[in-house]
Parts: structure tokens; sequence; C-alpha cells
């Protein structure tokens, strides 16, 4: 396999990566709102909760995206990790497009 196809690989894995958490974090924060966890007027608490959960989303994200790029990129790989970070991005299009797709024949 030549670099370019293992570019184009890496950001898919990575977007994937991404889309699978995001899946399971609504699908948690769905269960928590059915279950009525977070039942009850809006509180200082559901803020608290919010932002925690924005950071550690922000934090998987980040990890999933540019940590194997931060490292090709301290090993003197600037293109190549350029390149995946990249193709990570056109593929979260991608499957943004693909999702919002879905939204609108249903």
């Amino acid at each position: 396999m030549n670099k370019k196809s293992k570019e184009y690989t890496i950001g898919f894995l990575q977007a994937a990566g991404v889309t699978l958490y995001i899946t399971l974090f609504v699908f948690l924060i769905e269960l928590a709102q059915s279950t009525r966890i977070f039942a009850g007027p809006d509180q200082i608490e559901h803020a608290i909760i919010f932002l925690f959960a924005f950071v550690i989303s922000a934090l998987t994200c980040g990890s999933l995206v540019l940590a194997y790029p931060f490292s090709l990129f301290m090993n003197g790989e600037k293109k190549r990790a350029f390149s995946i970070v990249v193709w990570s991005a056109v593929w979260l299009l991608i499957i943004l497009g693909i999702f919002f797709v879905a939204l609108l024949t249903r």
C-alpha cells in the first residue's frame, strides 16, 4: 500500500472512531434522559455535567484525530501528519453529510 492510501485509510479509521464515540455518547445521554437521571428543573449541576462532558469529548476526539499525526509531526513527517489530519476532516465531513441526508430523507 502506498503512502497516499495509508493516509486515506488512517483518516477514515480516525473519523470512524470519532463517529463511534459520538454515537455511544449520544446513546448514553438518551438513556440517561429516558431513565430520568436528568429529570427536574434546570440546575447548576446540569451545567457542570454539560461542561465536563464537553471537555471530556474534546479530549477524546482530539486524541483520536490528533495523537498519531502529532507523533508523526514530532518525528519530522510534517507533510504526512498534515495529510492525515486533512483526510480525517474530509471523512468527518462526508460522515456528517451522510447523517444530514439520512435526516432529510426520514
